[in-house]
């Protein structure tokens, strides 16, 4: 069979998805590339690129292969519509992790089961956590929960005759007109699944690419869609031999030096492993550069053997500023404890983006100009303690918005918020808090729009100082000592 997988755009690709607010928001975070009104001309001058990289259907293009014509359409990074009407595929399956792309998901599922006749499959958080209603308000035929990576092959099999049953687990589907919907599906065993296939892509294209050294997280934060998961997803990691052989297999394929992104939602969970894998790749002489993702509690020598192995900048949460959100999140112990962590980054020479969640439940304008400030000390303490001057501090403020079956998402539908029905709502209600429409969705004490768009031109200037002053500086404009 013919598999078109599909890597949807970060938007709904509609009018109503472009705001003023949107700009700001983008801004704010110093990825105005991402916003539709800027993308081409600034995408192009931008270093960052591992948010394009589709390792997830890279892993299951590379179960699919050998038994089917599979093909990887990238629209985060063009309009493939042309391309993949060509190909005409008799399976297109979405990557659907969730935001206001779902309104552009199922518009596009349903032009290509109409015209094409197509069996529809979505994956990906937002399906997992809501696969009946999923199921049921889209055009699609399955849809998979957790992870696919078996359940999608074994899926293919049954749909080309090669397989008696579909799979129990992991899976939503009609049958006699009934909703089947098996557990959530888990992986226990990584070594399980074969080294993913990245020549799937053309690796030209891409400064970054994108590797999984783990899945799972352990924080469980209330938030997140990892606690959204039941049973919970527990911390695993893959075989170090395997990681070391695809790093080597993806060096020979590209000519130009890539940077690498360990993608996980917690790198150094498991610091006693990580550290063995650290050790290899630095045993190993494989001169490579990797960004990746982690809490903050982790140990010196774990951070001395990053530093060899390559890594120059890491993305960390402590989502909040704010003393009373702090103590609700187990994962940070104290604001003390951040800003030594900040002291020691810079000290070692790591570059790094804070996370942060603005909006909280319950969060007041107090709380959030605190959260504010507290980003402005960590950048003064960095600053101060940044021996080389070539590292950086950004700040990365995220909107809070409900995910489905997450424990924050429980606590608001018991005080009142009444949530979208359908897949489709899901991402239009997604598209209102992206471009500022609070109107359903603001479950702060005294928060305005107006406020949060002050805070977030602070982010803005806070990260532009830290960005572009110091590039300024070395053509010889200093605005502080200006003649």
């Amino acid at each position: 069979m013919k598999i078109a997988l599909i890597s949807s755009p970060l938007d709904s690709q509609e009018k109503e998805s472009i705001s003023l607010f949107r700009v700001i928001h983008d801004a704010s975070k110093m990825r105005l590339y991402w916003n539709r009104l800027f993308r081409k001309i600034l995408r192009p001058l931008y270093f960052l690129d591992f948010e394009d990289y589709p390792l997830n259907l890279v892993q299951l293009a590379t179960l699919l292969k050998e038994k089917h014509e599979v093909r990887i359409f990238n629209f985060l990074r063009k309009d493939l519509t042309c391309e993949l009407f060509e190909f005409r595929p008799d399976v297109a399956g979405f990557n659907c992790s969730g935001g206001g792309n779902l309104v552009w998901i199922d518009k596009f599922s349903r032009k290509i089961k109409s015209e094409l006749g197509s069996i529809i499959l979505l994956g990906g958080s937002h399906p997992t956590l809501t696969p009946a209603e999923s199921l049921k308000t889209t055009a699609a035929d399955y849809v998979f929960k957790g992870e696919s990576d078996f359940t999608i092959k074994q899926t293919m099999d049954f749909i080309s005759g090669k397989r008696p049953s579909l799979p129990e687990d992991g899976l939503c589907y009609r049958k006699e007109g009934k909703i089947i919907e098996g557990p959530l599906a888990v992986i226990k065993d990584l070594s399980s699944l074969p080294l993913p296939d990245h020549s799937l892509l053309d690796l030209e294209k891409y400064k970054s690419i994108n590797i999984e050294v783990s899945r799972g997280c352990g924080c469980n934060c209330s938030f997140c869609y990892i606690s959204g998961y039941q049973p919970a997803y527990p911390w695993r990691m893959r075989n170090p031999e395997a990681i070391i052989d695809e790093i080597k297999s993806i060096k020979k394929r590209v000519k130009n030096e890539k940077r690498f992104y360990f993608v996980d939602a917690n790198f150094g969970f498991n610091l006693k492993l990580t550290k063995e894998l650290l050790k290899k790749i630095i045993n190993e002489k494989l001169n490579i550069s990797f960004w990746t993702g982690m809490g903050i509690n982790i140990d010196d020598e774990a951070l001395d053997l990053m530093k060899q192995a390559g890594c120059s900048f890491f993305f960390t949460g402590i989502e909040s500023g704010s003393r009373k959100h702090l103590d609700k999140m187990s994962k940070i112990n104290s604001q003390q404890y951040v800003e030594d962590f900040i002291k020691k980054l810079a000290q070692k020479g790591f570059s790094v983006t804070v996370s942060l969640v603005l909006m909280l439940p319950e969060e007041t304008r107090k709380e959030l100009a605190q959260t504010f400030d507290f980003c402005l000390r960590l950048s003064r303490i960095f600053k101060k303690h940044s021996e080389s001057g070539e590292a950086k501090i950004l700040f990365y403020p995220n909107i809070y918005r409900p995910v489905p079956a997450t424990p924050d998402y429980h606590k608001l539908v018991k005080k009142g918020f009444v949530p979208p029905k359908t897949f489709r709502e899901w991402g239009e209600f997604y598209n209102e808090i992206s471009t500022g429409n609070f109107r359903r969705c603001n479950f702060t004490s005294d928060v305005t729009p107006l406020f949060l768009k002050k805070i977030l031109l602070k982010f803005t200037l806070l990260n532009m100082a830290t960005f572009f002053l110091p590039a300024l500086k070395t053509f010889g404009i200093n605005f502080a000592k200006r003649s």
